[in-house]
């Protein structure tokens, strides 16, 4: 968590805008179309959910591989999607 009175600072360049969200929040706020993302962000944020502390997340990913994400584009009956391998049955 991060402690009240903190102030995010945007770089200006890439980043104009910046609030602290929680992961939850910030994934709901994308869903609900007002916090748009690319889809590695999206992946990361999913990644950080569900932790009650910064140490405890911490704790959980010491030590561990960082995967590879390799997602491919797949025609959808409404378009383009995008499909990770675990997601069709590849490793």
């Amino acid at each position: 968590m991060v402690p009240d009175g903190t102030e995010a600072l945007p770089d200006g360049g890439e980043i104009t805008q910046a609030v602290w969200l929680s992961p939850e929040a910030a994934l709901a706020r994308n869903e609900a179309g007002s916090l748009p993302m690319i889809f590695p962000t999206i992946k990361t944020i999913q990644s950080l959910c569900g932790f009650e502390s910064v140490l405890r997340l911490r704790d959980s990913f010491a030590g561990r591989e960082i995967p590879t994400i390799l997602p491919r584009l797949v025609r959808t009956p409404t378009g383009v999607g995008i499909q990770l391998p675990e997601e069709d049955g590849e490793s």
